[in-house]
């Protein structure tokens, strides 16, 4: 979905590992288009999503949840190297 101009993303948490450079992020991806790809002005589902990416960017694994019955927005607030 990072990356697809038919979805967005927002950051809702990041951090830094000191030692290695690498980050993980966390938040929230939604559809910005409908399915004949109008746009929705943001007002699809978000999905969860949490990614950890070397200090030049590339990702090692990125993880989206998926929509849960009744559940409208999932979101990852929080992700941090302990």
């Amino acid at each position: 979905m990072l990356g697809n101009i038919q979805y967005g993303s927002y950051n809702s948490d990041a951090d830094v590992d000191q030692d290695s450079g690498n980050m993980v992020m966390c938040g929230g991806t939604y559809a910005n288009h409908n399915e004949l790809g109008v746009i929705q002005n943001n007002k699809g589902y978000a999905q969860g999503y949490i990614m950890l990416a070397d200090i030049n960017g590339r990702i090692y694994w990125y993880y989206s949840g998926t929509f849960t019955y009744g559940v409208a927005n999932q979101i990852i607030t929080s992700c941090r190297f302990s």
